[in-house]
């Protein structure tokens, strides 16, 4: 009797294991890895180049790296971060620090690196419109919008510590880090929408190529790792969890995230399959 006692009790404890156990997360894998600081990067709308923000000779410069070839070229001679392409690839907008007067400011420059233009607005990370129409970005720790020409600078947020913007696929909304929180909103009626309250911290947030989902990084174990929510549903799904810093992310059609990972100071290029 005793022993049939335990033998169901352990069938018990081995069905309740493999009912609550957890599926194996994504495995990781290096896309560039030459262990050159990087602050930032992003593909062209065709994903054959990628623009990187190199930390070298003591300063942040851009880079378009095209991949099938590998051949690298310099395309900003004054600081340069956070760039973002146009639908159409040709060109790129960016921030740009200036150390003397400690402030950051946009700019215009062609995916070659010519017709450089200052677009006489201050702010950072400014992400292009996939309608090609708008750009967001980052401004005195609100969220902006403004034309391609600097004209008609509109804020969408007014209070709290709002970074990190990024479009919906229909350029309709801005995902953004909200006081370490994920919220939404509409560009057209500035309607603002909380998606997570974080206890820890989030930030990092970019739409799925679909739109119905959000990637973005949190602290919630401790380490930077990175999260997705269902905008349906509210749940939530770990896809990386290892002692490395994750940020600057990218979820392209293909179904993979990229990112950056930190190790020992260096920041290099790293993806995910999700889907």
């Amino acid at each position: 009797m005793r022993w049939t006692i335990l033998l169901i009790l352990l069938a018990t404890f081995v069905l309740y294991g493999e009912k609550n156990k957890k599926p194996p997360l994504p495995s990781p894998e290096p896309v560039i890895v030459d262990n050159i600081p990087k602050t930032s990067f992003a593909f062209s709308p065709d994903g054959e180049k990628i623009a990187i923000s190199y930390w070298k000779d003591g300063g942040v410069h851009i880079y378009v790296k095209t991949l099938n070839s590998g051949e690298m070229k310099k395309i900003t001679n004054i600081q340069g971060d956070h760039p973002s392409w146009s639908p159409r690839g040709d060109r790129l907008v960016f921030n740009s620090f200036d150390p003397e007067t400690l402030s950051s400011r946009i700019f215009l420059v062609t995916a070659g690196g010519h017709g450089l233009k200052d677009t006489g607005r201050e702010g950072e990370s400014p992400v292009w419109s996939p309608l090609g129409d708008l750009i967001a970005l980052t401004y005195q720790h609100n969220i902006w919008t403004m034309n391609i020409d600097g004209s008609d600078f509109r804020f969408l947020t007014m209070e709290g510590f709002n970074v990190h913007p990024s479009w919906s696929p229909d350029g309709k909304k801005i995902v953004f880090s909200s006081d370490g929180s994920i919220a939404i909103v509409n560009v057209r009626t500035g309607n603002i929408t909380e998606v997570l309250k974080e206890k820890a911290w989030a930030g990092y947030p970019v739409f799925s190529p679909s739109g119905d989902k959000i990637a973005f990084v949190s602290t919630r174990t401790g380490q930077y790792d990175i999260w997705i929510i269902n905008l349906s549903d509210k749940s939530l799904k770990q896809i990386t969890c290892d002692l490395y810093r994750e940020f600057n992310l990218e979820w392209r059609p293909e179904g993979y995230i990229y990112y950056l990972r930190e190790e020992e100071g260096v920041s290099n290029i790293w993806r995910v399959k999700v889907e």
